[in-house]
């Protein structure tokens, strides 16, 4: 007869691999919605949850600590005063964050003694501190830091500067992206292996000064580079950027503003990124030879996706452009998107197809829906899906 204190026949906890905090708390407090419970039970329990898997978990690979006040204090107590808190994290290989007061940056800290194994580290809505420098700063192995801050107005960019000259140079990154009311720019040149850089800012605009971190920086092995702004910024310091990082790059993509300076941009990428595949970026209606330079030079080009180099709403002619890469018919390009208000003619769009036919190689087309207007636009694009030449969409925008 099985009885209660017989052992089970799986324990399930010593199969557990990824402990989320938060999904804890409210499972316990689910399982008690009924009862009205003191705070300082629901604690206890919390706790006593917390030690059975750090006492029977001994390879727990991810930890997310997304939790409430509540929870991030129950689990530093946990973390200090549980012998086998040592164990059962130190083979946590994923992590995550956010912030949940005070008690998020203790936990950092807390953390950084016993978390030495993270290859990827996720921090969401939380500032770069000392504690979170010191985190970073004790791992071994460190290969991804994604950091993003949806909350953070320019009163903390300064101190988000500041903090993040207390992280090490760390070669092990190969990955960084950060999304954030302001970029710190200082920790650029920590991280000298990175292979894919992600910047997204949304509010600040920079000074030429304050971008002297992209002239110092050297990332030799770059292959992904991504920089979304939504204030204008100087295409010439990015154009300089790549000169000096772009060998290796695969891929680019920089959406913001500058009128005048993406014909350096296009000769850079053409004197230096000869493995290009993939570039999403501004150009000019006048850019004729800078894009002929390019696809000439970029045997590996598979998609292209511009938009145009001037003031957001203004139309620009893409017949021009469209022209050249018709003329030149690269074989590996495989989608070609018009992000914001373009305007092309009929006929050098039906020749573009025409060639994409001869050639054998069907073509995504991405537009902007203010260009295909007239009927006698999706009269040639309906005849060429027909053809299996043409897989057509229309939609998108700059802000895609």
């Amino acid at each position: 007869m099985f009885e209660l204190h017989d052992s089970p026949t799986f324990n399930y906890i010593s199969f557990l691999r990824t402990l989320n905090i938060s999904c804890l708390e409210s499972s316990i407090r689910f399982l008690l919605k009924r009862e009205r419970v003191k705070k300082d039970y629901l604690s206890l329990l919390l706790l006593e949850f917390i030690k059975v898997i750090f006492t029977q978990s001994r390879c727990l690979y991810g930890l997310h600590t997304n939790s409430t006040h509540l929870a991030s204090e129950i689990l530093i107590n946990a973390i200090e005063t549980i012998p086998e808190a040592k164990t059962c994290l130190s083979t946590v290989s994923v992590f995550s964050g956010t912030k949940s007061g005070s008690n998020g940056e203790k936990l950092y800290s807390s953390l950084s003694k016993f978390l030495l194994n993270i290859k990827t580290l996720y921090i969401e809505d939380a500032k770069i501190t000392k504690d979170l420098a010191l985190l970073i700063n004790s791992q071994r192995n460190l290969q991804k830091i994604i950091i993003k801050q949806y909350h953070d107005r320019k009163s903390n960019s300064t101190e988000n500067e500041v903090c993040s000259l207390y992280i090490k140079n760390s070669p092990s990154v190969i990955h960084l992206e950060y999304e954030a009311y302001c970029f710190a720019m200082p920790l650029l040149p920590k991280f000298e292996n990175l292979k894919k850089l992600i910047v997204k800012i949304d509010g600040i605009e920079f000074t030429r000064d304050e971008y002297e971190p992209l002239f110092t920086s050297s990332f030799k092995k770059l292959e992904a580079f991504t920089w979304l702004c939504s204030q204008s910024f100087y295409l010439d310091i990015f154009s300089r950027f790549i000169l000096f990082n772009g060998q290796n790059l695969r891929q680019i993509t920089l959406r913001a503003r500058d009128d005048g300076n993406s014909r350096l941009l296009l000769d850079s990428i053409t004197i230096t990124c000869l493995n290009l595949q993939s570039y999403e970026g501004p150009i000019a209606k006048d850019d004729v030879n800078e894009l002929s330079k390019l696809l000439e030079t970029c045997k590996h080009l598979k998609s292209l996706r511009f938009y145009p180099s001037r003031l957001l709403f203004m139309t620009s002619e893409f017949d021009d452009l469209l022209d050249v890469i018709t003329n030149i018919s690269p074989k590996s390009l495989m989608e070609l998107k018009l992000m914001d208000s373009w305007k092309i003619s009929l006929k050098p769009f039906e020749n573009f197809l025409k060639s994409r036919e001869m050639m054998e190689k069907p073509i995504e087309f991405h537009c902007d829906p203010g260009i295909m207007v007239t009927p006698k636009f999706r009269k040639i694009c309906t005849k060429y899906q027909k053809k299996n030449i043409l897989d057509f969409n229309m939609g998108g925008s700059y802000f895609d």
